[in-house]
């Protein structure tokens, strides 16, 4: 098996080919779908593998956000370091699952950002996408309320303890373990 997985292929998938409505990065300008590293750590693909997800490969996991490819903060973000792999799992599962409640594509738009990307971008000072926890994303077909009051939904049933947040473009969700909503 190759060390790098291979891009191209990837980019045929069906999240890249996902509509290409302008979403942002929560404090962005740029398009939230940008680069993904030059290499993707074949350990981190086994590590996606083992969580079990029937609708999200490890790539998509690794979307740098769209200020990362230009502007005042291009090339800050770097991938998720291996001790903060784990944290994702639980958003991840939370993902799949409103992905087969919903029966529709979902993009991620931002997951992982180190702390100078973060501050660069404005983000909340203690965010939980600097702990690898959260992710932004849209979904196809269904408007970012929709897609947040499903997240609701599976909340209240007890599937996950996180927050959701509803922007006007795009969804935050992440697993910290203790319930918080905002933007409703």
């Amino acid at each position: 098996m190759s060390e790098e997985i291979n891009l191209e292929l990837f980019a045929t998938s069906e999240a890249l080919n996902a509509t290409e409505e302008q979403e942002r990065d929560e404090a962005s300008d740029e398009p939230a779908f940008s680069a993904l590293p030059a290499q993707i750590d074949p350990d981190f693909v086994s590590f996606i593998a083992t969580l079990g997800l029937q609708h999200f490969s490890a790539p998509e996991f690794l979307v740098m956000g769209g200020s990362n490819a230009s502007g005042p903060c291009a090339g800050r973000n770097q991938p998720p370091p291996r001790n903060l792999w784990p944290n994702i799992a639980s958003t991840a599962r939370v993902l799949d699952r409103l992905r087969s409640e919903l029966g529709l594509p979902i993009r991620l738009t931002s997951v992982y950002r180190n702390q100078p990307y973060n501050t660069c971008i404005a983000g909340a000072g203690l965010s939980q996408h600097m702990r690898f926890n959260a992710a932004d994303f849209t979904v196809s077909g269904a408007s970012p309320s929709q897609s947040a009051a499903k997240l609701l939904e599976l909340r209240a049933a007890g599937f996950f303890h996180g927050g959701v947040g509803l922007y006007s473009s795009f969804v935050h969700v992440d697993a910290r373990g203790n319930n918080a909503t905002w933007g409703f």
